[in-house]
C-alpha cells in the first residue's frame, strides 16, 4: 500500500485550484510514480480540492506483488515511491523494497507520501 496526502496547513478552509489536465477530462488529484509505473486520479469530484481548516485528504493505492497489465501490480524491486497532490511531488519520497515475501498469504507493499505544498495555490471559498 501507498498513502499519499495532502494536508490544509491553515486554520480556514481551501478550495484548491488544480492545474488543467491538458485534455477534454478534469485535473488530475493524486499521483504516483513508482520505477516505471506512473498513475495519475482525476478530480472528478468537489470534495477533493475542498478543505476544510487543517485537514488531511489521503488517497490509498494498494499493489500486488508480480506481473501483470493491471496498473497496480509491481514486480519484486527496490523502487522509490514518490506521490503526488495537483502534480506537486513530495520532497523526500520514500524508497521501497518490493518482495513477494512480505507476507505468506497477501505480499505487502507500503510506503507513506506526504505532498502538502499543493495547496499554497489554494484560495479561500467564497460566500
Amino acid at each position: 500500500m501507498m498513502f499519499v496526502t495532502a494536508r490544509n496547513r491553515a486554520g480556514t478552509p481551501v478550495i484548491v485550484q488544480l492545474s488543467p489536465s491538458g485534455d477534454a477530462g478534469p485535473s488530475v488529484s493524486f499521483s504516483y510514480d513508482i520505477g516505471l509505473s506512473r498513475y495519475d486520479v482525476r478530480a472528478d469530484v468537489p470534495e477533493v480540492t475542498r478543505f476544510a481548516a487543517l485537514e488531511v485528504k489521503r488517497f490509498i493505492f494498494d499493489f500486488r506483488v508480480g506481473v501483470g497489465d493491471a496498473r497496480y501490480y509491481l514486480r519484486p524491486g527496490t523502487f522509490r515511491f514518490n506521490g503526488a497532490y495537483g502534480g506537486v511531488w513530495a520532497p523526500n519520497p520514500p524508497t521501497v523494497t518490493v518482495s513477494p515475501k512480505a507476507s505468506a498469504v497477501r505480499p505487502r507493499v507500503a510506503g507513506r507520501c506526504s505532498a502538502t505544498s499543493a495547496l499554497a495555490r489554494a484560495r479561500a471559498p467564497s460566500s
